[in-house]
């Protein structure tokens, strides 16, 4: 199967790799499925909004307006009802609408994401231990890392070199 978008590619190839768990054609998660998956994208907001606050102070009260937010969002969803969406619509429409408001986001940063998804594909594709597989967290299901991934692998550095690189160049088209 080929397909259009090669950071899908890419993250379907990692899939492969790592557990095998790549359907051939479209099948909606399992509730237990969506929630995990949901708790990886809590978890890398959490990072956005910690990177982001001044101070443990600030953070507490964005985590405290988040929990606010989950309730609301809830509150509205289910008054909206299902609209008689199956439920692998309604995944792809919800999972659609998070890619555009993450694009969004880089958009209103002024980061192209692109060279940055391969730095961070890159160190994905890293967590492979030496017996050539992946190992999981017990409780979270969530890929380790070697232990030499941080030598090898961390996407920090290549990252900050990335955006260096970007504002150079938007420096230099602005000249």
């Amino acid at each position: 199967m080929v397909e259009s978008d090669k950071h899908y590619q890419d993250v379907r190839d990692f899939h492969q790799v790592m557990d095998g768990r790549v359907p051939q054609k479209p099948v909606a998660f399992t509730i237990e499925q969506v929630v995990n998956r949901a708790d990886f994208k809590i978890e890398e907001i959490v990072e956005l909004v910690y990177a982001t606050s001044q101070s443990e102070e600030a953070f507490d009260e964005s985590i405290a307006y988040l929990h606010d937010a989950l309730y609301n969002a809830a509150q509205k969803t289910k008054m909206k009802g299902k609209q008689g969406n199956s439920t692998l619509v309604g995944q792809v429409d919800a999972l659609i609408d998070l890619l555009y408001f993450t694009y969004g986001s880089f958009a209103l940063i002024g980061v192209d994401p692109g060279p940055i998804f391969e730095i961070v594909h890159r160190a994905n594709m890293g967590k492979i231990w030496p017996d050539g597989k992946a190992h999981y967290h017990p409780k979270t299901g969530k890929i380790l890392k070697p232990d030499h991934w941080e030598r090898d692998f961390a996407p920090e550095a290549r990252i900050a070199q990335e955006i260096d690189r970007q504002e150079s160049k938007a420096h230099q088209m602005s000249d």
